[in-house]
């Protein structure tokens, strides 16, 4: 659950940043695509364009997280590690491209930074889960609370509901305070954190394959089984 709440934080802090520096939102689609529709009746061609990156930014981080993960429902698969790594690459990689005068390939690297991590968690443990965006999220917890007039509320996975919200608005405060300073060198923490997590997924997996190469080999087995 920690593990889930900190990607909604760092999905907060991301698009607080860009909105704050960039102006556009590029943890969520439905906002874009909204601008994007306001845009074509305006036949503003600039800011189509800039849309146009973030959504398919978008949708190619999706892509590739889901060719990383592939099925997996496993909490701590390797797979994850390295995609966490890519995230961090993409991070960094953002505000390189805005210093370098390339804005478009910053908002392309940040908008796929929130595609990858939130296909990441598409699955988890049998449950949706969305950490980069939370119409979604609102709405299942409102039907969850709806049901319990008919049968047990499931506790647990109301209480993930709130706490990603939570942790996305903390991140979200957090990028805003240091976008006002950094800009888009911000996404420079992000991307720390992410880092720190891939390398502590292969850590962990290491030293449990190490301690027991049986068990790690197979819940690798299952990891494949389940793509």
């Amino acid at each position: 659950m920690i593990y889930v709440c900190v990607l909604a934080a760092i999905a907060g802090f991301i698009n607080s940043t860009l909105l704050v520096d960039l102006v556009y939102p590029v943890s969520h689609v439905s906002g874009s695509l909204t601008h994007f529709s306001m845009e074509v009746v305006e036949g503003d061609l600039p800011d189509l364009e800039q849309l146009m990156l973030i959504l398919l930014g978008f949708f190619a981080g999706a892509v590739l997280g889901g060719a990383i993960i592939g099925g997996t429902e496993t909490e701590t698969g390797r797979r994850y590690g390295g995609a966490l790594l890519i995230e961090a690459g993409l991070l960094a990689a953002a505000p390189l491209l805005d210093g370098a005068g390339l804005e478009p390939g910053a908002m392309i690297a940040a908008a796929s930074a929130c595609g990858l991590q939130n296909a990441m968690f598409s699955n988890y443990r049998g449950l949706v889960l969305r950490t980069t965006h939370f119409t979604g999220t609102l709405t299942d917890l409102g039907a969850l609370i709806g049901r319990s007039t008919h049968k047990r509320t499931d506790v647990w996975f109301a209480s993930v509901l709130v706490l990603t919200m939570l942790f996305f608005v903390i991140g979200g405060a957090l990028g805003a305070v240091n976008a006002i300073d950094d800009g888009t060198n911000a996404l420079y923490y992000p991307a720390g954190v992410c880092a720190l997590l891939g390398i502590a997924y292969f850590t962990y997996h290491h030293r449990r394959a190490a301690a027991d190469p049986e068990t790690d080999k197979s819940d690798h087995e299952l990891e494949s089984d389940r793509v």
